[in-house]
């Protein structure tokens, strides 16, 4: 996660971390992977993609709030790229979905929440 500080990297990763997100749902991965065998693979799938989601919401709660906060990548960045790579790719449910399921685990961690109480964030 830390190589989203890299402007260089953060493009590329951040679009590597919303595949994994949104590769599959609990449905469609439990839906392709019958029998017991299959069924630990698919387990596996999931636990893999949870674990994305909470280093991504981990990383997210310990950035600063905005450039004020100080440090070279921050919370309203985090979301303003998030948003961005939505906004540029409108038209493909496989890049908007991943979005907004990281969004989706943002706003359930009560992450985002840190916005709602900063002023820059609530400018936006």
């Amino acid at each position: 996660m830390r190589l989203l500080e890299v402007p260089e990297y953060r493009p590329a990763v951040l679009a590597g971390l919303l595949t994994s997100i949104g590769s599959k749902t609990d449905s469609t991965v439990m839906h392709r992977f019958t029998g017991e065998e299959n069924s630990r693979n698919a387990n596996d799938i999931l636990c893999q993609q949870r674990h994305v989601r909470n280093s991504l919401v981990t990383y997210a709660n310990k950035l600063p709030t905005d450039a004020t906060d100080g440090g070279s990548y921050n919370l309203q960045a985090l979301v303003e790229d998030l948003i961005a790579e939505a906004k540029t790719n409108l038209r493909s449910n496989s890049k908007v979905i991943p979005v907004l399921q990281a969004l989706n685990a943002l706003l359930e961690m009560d992450v985002l929440k840190r916005l709602c109480d900063s002023d820059s964030g609530t400018r936006r």
